[in-house]
């Protein structure tokens, strides 16, 4: 029921208590190998993570995007893992990125994860990611936009993502990804 009915989440308090991994999720997409600007999300989603990760030195995983979006506004932190589509895949979802997360991480032992995500994105994640076997804490990621330059036509405005993250949710349910 909660995936009908959960849709504002409450950042953790100390999302860096016991924090292991950084997990960051793009939101918005652009198309690989062809130079476009990572966008206005997943550069506020890279500044996010190095607020977190620069005074604590705990490990990034980044979606191709958030990866793009820390090179582009030289940010000083090197990935452990960058996550993207295949050359033929035109988009990879959130429970791909996830289970590639959760390879990399089961086999080093890093459990407790902070995942960073555009708020409306943040819950789906975080139930995939705790389904996988994470465990979650979620920052205040209030200050990420819309990305109306996206490749994306649900990453655009509230409204198209509203309609695409109802039908993702109803779906992923059936296919046993919440």
């Amino acid at each position: 029921m909660r995936i009908i009915c959960e849709w504002n989440y409450v950042p953790d308090l100390d999302p860096l208590y016991n924090a292991q991994v950084i997990i960051g999720m793009s939101f918005g997409a652009n198309h690989k190998n062809k130079g476009e600007s990572p966008g206005v999300s997943n550069e506020e989603i890279a500044r996010i993570i190095y607020r977190m990760s620069a005074s604590n030195n705990i490990p990034v995983i980044a979606q191709r995007e958030v990866a793009e979006a820390i090179t582009k506004l030289k940010i000083p932190i090197q990935p452990v893992l960058v996550i993207s589509e295949n050359d033929n895949q035109s988009h990879i979802t959130s429970y791909e990125v996830l289970c590639q997360a959760w390879q990399f991480c089961n086999n080093t032992h890093l459990r407790q994860a902070i995942i960073v995500a555009h708020p409306a994105h943040i819950l789906r994640c975080s139930w995939v990611a705790e389904k996988i076997g994470f465990t979650i804490n979620l920052p205040n990621v209030s200050s990420v936009p819309y990305e109306i330059l996206s490749t994306q036509w649900w990453t655009r405005n509230r409204f198209f993502f509203f309609i695409w993250e109802l039908y993702a949710r109803i779906g992923w349910k059936f296919k046993g990804y919440l």
